[in-house]
């Protein structure tokens, strides 16, 4: 729902740029969730990290610091607490009774709770739209909860970072806008803030493994 409403209000690039602190969240949450050990390069990375968002979000001046901004931000942070759920969900169930029940939640949550105080009748023509986000979501959930439980996640995690390049690719042949030089510093400094993340849970997966 907080990035729905951002992109009605944002470029879409500017709020993938802004949503990959993401991963970010992930490795802060992890320590007091999981119990995993969350060193002090780590949280220097995360610390880091939030100051791209800074840069991206402007504060105090004519950035994207306002109710879009922060939609985002809420909903990156949805995003790390439901796949630090997955994790652990993934100890019992299957992918696919996490993806069914992930799914019905979400119709539940959207269709019925959420949507109910301002409904508006679907037009006929919008339909084949509405089925073609249920299907890809569905699928792509469904494949990224595969990638997760059978691919490691330092090697799997930056292909999320090309979700910029989709974005990016979207905004200029559907609306021709492209982000402004502040949104692509902050998305760099978060991004590189992730890279660093991962290469060093992928050094300490080969110690434990090698």
């Amino acid at each position: 729902a907080g990035f729905v409403y951002a992109l009605k209000r944002m470029p879409m690039s500017d709020a993938y740029a802004i949503s990959f602190v993401a991963p970010l969240l992930i490795t802060a949450l992890s320590g007091p969730i999981l119990g995993e050990r969350v060193g002090r390069a780590r949280w220097m990375a995360i610390v880091v990290g939030f100051a791209g968002v800074l840069v991206a979000l402007r504060p105090g001046a004519e950035g994207m610091a306002g109710a879009a901004g922060l939609a985002v931000l809420l909903a990156a942070l949805g995003y790390a607490v439901s796949a630090i759920t997955v994790r652990v969900l993934a100890r019992t169930d299957t992918p696919q009774a996490i993806v069914t029940w992930l799914m019905a939640l979400l119709a539940l949550g959207a269709g019925e709770i959420a949507a109910v105080a301002g409904w508006v009748p679907v037009a006929m023509a919008h339909w084949w739209l509405i089925v073609g986000v249920g299907i890809a979501g569905t699928l792509g959930q469904y494949l990224i909860t595969i990638a997760f439980l059978r691919g490691e996640a330092s090697v799997l995690a930056p292909l999320e970072y090309t979700a910029l390049a989709w974005g990016l690719l979207l905004d200029w042949f559907v609306w021709r806008t492209l982000p402004d030089a502040m949104t692509w510093l902050g998305a760099a400094i978060i991004i590189a803030s992730g890279l660093y993340l991962l290469r060093g849970e992928s050094a300490h997966a080969e110690a434990e493994h090698p």
